[in-house]
């Protein structure tokens, strides 16, 4: 069937069409391409007949807990299947005796990819050494109507090249591991009840006046995704995957979480959004970290400018805030360690332009560290002064350090005198007399002043800096 023919099915006739044609072929292909996947089967007692019936069969690969699968045989066959996440052992015993009060047959199963990590005691046991399912070769990427992808093998199901308009139903529909790829949608109207959709492939989305609500879309490989004349994204979630250019004109972005995934190059032009919660991925970058820190903070600049232009002062500074801070991970990362080898032979030219290259290495690294530890230190002290809390903290840590230096120096003759020496020296109003004490007591005493007066005017500049958007 066409892509279009199976757009135009009812999502029910839909499913069931995957479950007697491109499902089983796909896990065929997972049973003889990826590690171990016979006997993950053999230890779970999965049937691949069984599995097929499962809407979001994506479901079986994802996850860093424990699952259940549930089976509700009364159900309609697109909801017979229900998965179950329990974090904890009271909550996995809580499902079990629901389960067996109502008669439900339940399996309790370890997601394939980290039962892969567990049985081979690495992240990467996947082939090429990856450490997710990706998509492999493909056939004429650019041409829409042509465009294939690979997964372990297998052609996945294409549906994209087309223009689905009002009444195409996405919700509720099985879309793991497709071919998206060129999708034109218009109108609203796809579904309002929460999906998921797992392992998909969404190179050049594009949304023309379309609304998109209630999706989770886990490790979907999206890239070039476009929004356009009042296009709407609500009430989404992005967790781990791809996002690989994003340009959104003139539309709206609500209540979307951009959860641990890779993503850069976006463009926000003249559009709203609303309580978007991104948050940046903390391994598995796809290029170096400084490059990678790099483009986490340029898209919370992305996010901060917009927020700016909205009058939204809160999140504009926690935009600014995570802004300065991959900044400061950027730079730290990006110090050359001098892992290069710089080999000196019997050639003099050669050989001077490796120590000018040495040089210049050099002294880039000391550049970077100066700006790390002033980075650092900014960081530390009252976070890029976002957070002038800190600050406060800060001084409370110097007068206790003062105190007990003044107890131990003799200035003091308890900690508790100490203690009001140190708060009275750290604005120096009065505290210790210093005349009958020796240079050095003098010089302890004003470097507690000298670094008291400093606290003090960062913390009047940072309140006063909160006012700043």
């Amino acid at each position: 069937m066409t892509p279009q023919e199976l757009w135009d099915l009812p999502t029910d006739e839909f499913n069931l069409w995957r479950e007697k044609n491109d499902l089983p072929k796909l896990f065929m292909s997972f049973e003889k391409n990826l590690p171990g996947f016979g006997d993950w089967l053999s230890e779970n007692n999965f049937l691949i007949d069984t599995l097929v019936k499962i809407r979001n069969p994506g479901e079986l690969f994802h996850g860093e807990y424990d699952k259940y699968l549930i089976d509700f045989s009364e159900n309609h066959p697109d909801d017979r299947y229900y998965f179950v996440h329990p974090q904890s052992t009271q909550a996995a015993k809580e499902v079990e005796r629901r389960a067996k009060e109502k008669n439900h047959i339940y399996q309790r199963f370890t997601p394939y990819i980290l039962w892969g990590q567990r049985k081979y005691k690495t992240r990467h046991f996947l082939p090429g050494k990856n450490t997710k399912l990706l998509y492999g070769s493909g056939h004429a990427p650019d041409v829409p109507d042509l465009c294939q992808w690979k997964m372990m093998g297998h052609y996945v199901l294409k549906l994209g090249g087309l223009t689905i308009t009002r009444g195409y139903r996405i919700n509720r529909r099985n879309l793991d591991f497709t071919n998206l790829d060129f999708l034109t949608i218009e109108g609203p109207d796809h579904g309002n009840i929460m999906h998921s959709i797992y392992f998909a492939h969404a190179h050049n989305i594009r949304l023309n006046d379309g609304k998109l609500s209630s999706l989770n879309l886990v490790e979907c490989d999206f890239q070039n995704l476009k929004l356009e004349n009042s296009s709407e994204i609500y009430a989404t979630h992005f967790h781990n995957g791809n996002l690989w250019s994003m340009t959104c004109k003139n539309s709206e972005l609500r209540y979307v979480t951009f959860d641990e995934i890779s993503m850069n190059r976006i463009d926000l032009q003249n559009s709203y959004i609303e309580e978007v919660k991104y948050i940046p991925m903390k391994r598995d970058f796809y290029s170096t970290k400084a490059s990678t820190y790099r483009y986490i903070a340029d898209n919370f600049v992305k996010f901060r400018i917009a927020y700016s232009r909205q009058g939204d002062r809160k999140r504009t500074k926690e935009s600014h805030y995570f802004e300065r801070k991959f900044e400061l991970f950027s730079t730290i990362a990006s110090i050359n360690t001098f892992w290069g080898h710089y080999k000196l032979g019997k050639n003099r030219r050669q050989n001077r332009g490796t120590l000018l290259r040495l040089k210049r290495e050099f002294f880039r690294c000391i550049q970077q560290i100066r700006l790390s530890f002033l980075g650092i230190c900014n960081y530390l002290l009252w976070g890029f002064g976002e957070k002038p809390h800190r600050l406060i903290y800060n001084s409370i840590l110097v007068i206790i350090a003062y105190s007990f230096v003044y107890y131990l120096v003799g200035i003091s003759e308890s900690w508790i005198d100490g203690l009001y020496n140190a708060i009275f020296g750290f604005v120096r109003i009065g505290g210790v007399n210093l005349a009958e004490y020796s240079n050095q007591i003098k010089l302890l005493v004003g470097s507690e002043t000298f670094f008291g007066w400093i606290m003090i005017a960062l913390i009047i500049n940072g309140y006063a800096n909160k006012t700043k958007y």
